[in-house]
């Protein structure tokens, strides 16, 4: 490997060994589903990121998508989506990935979503129910380093 690309490695590993990289995806992955013309004699392998894409691929019903990333947190993030499409009405699941924040979220982590998650998952959501009780500030989506470029041209007010 060209010691430019060990250097870009060690950089990410030491800039986000620690924290999501990614909470929401903003490709449109329509446009992959039309190409790729899924069906259910397909097996899919993918990059995890924020998990968007995977679930955006599932309308389609292929037999397996393994959603594989670098950093697990990303991994515990698609499983935090996945328990809460499960368990959540509507209104519940957009406020914690639409809006990133829901008054009500330790009750409902405890009560409906945890106990779907995996031992990591699980373990590490129970330590981060604070990404989805704060304020616009310090909601999920002002966490990840690679949210949208648009959102930092908002002002928090409007982020809401």
């Amino acid at each position: 490997m060209p010691s430019g690309g060990r250097l870009g490695q060690t950089c990410f590993e030491l800039i986000h060994q620690h924290q999501l990289v990614y909470n929401t995806c903003w490709e449109d992955p329509r446009i992959d589903r039309e190409a790729l013309r899924l069906g259910p004699d397909d097996r899919i392998v993918m990059i995890t990121s924020a998990g968007c894409n995977a679930l955006d691929y599932a309308l389609d019903g292929p037999r397996h998508i393994d959603a594989i990333d670098l950093n697990p947190r990303q991994n515990a993030l698609l499983e935090l989506k996945q328990a809460a499409i499960r368990a959540l009405d509507f209104d519940d699941f957009f406020a914690l990935f639409g809006r990133g924040r829901h008054a009500a979220w330790p009750d409902l982590y405890r009560s409906s979503v945890r106990a779907q998650l995996s031992p990591w998952a699980r373990t590490y959501w129970d330590a981060r129910l604070r990404y989805f009780a704060g304020n616009a500030a310090r909601d999920l989506r002002a966490r990840a380093p690679a949210r949208s470029p648009l959102a930092s041209l908002l002002p928090l007010g409007a982020r809401a």
